[in-house]
């Protein structure tokens, strides 16, 4: 009967200490568009990151630039920042 009980208790404890831990916030990415939304997200190092605020020059968060290169050969670039951090967010 004691053993019973000892059995009963640990089973509690062990459900309280599981219950009790929260699983961490995670961010997710925007949803995906086909429509020109502007929006834009992506993983770094398992953390997500998603551009925020504007860098002041009016230019927009995220800037895409899609041209063709000197030899004709597509060229994308994305630049992006965290403008609500003193650092700006640069990777």
């Amino acid at each position: 009967m004691k053993l019973l009980k000892i059995a009963w208790l640990l089973a509690i404890a062990i459900t309280l200490i599981f219950a009790s831990c929260k699983k961490e916030n995670e961010d997710t990415l925007p949803p995906a568009t086909q429509t020109g939304a502007g929006t834009f997200g992506c993983r770094i190092n398992g953390k997500v990151y998603v551009p925020k605020g504007n860098s002041g020059t009016g230019a927009p968060n995220p800037k895409v630039q899609y041209d063709l290169d000197l030899n004709g050969q597509p060229y994308l670039s994305i630049g992006t920042g965290d403008y609500t951090t003193n650092d700006g967010g640069h990777l």
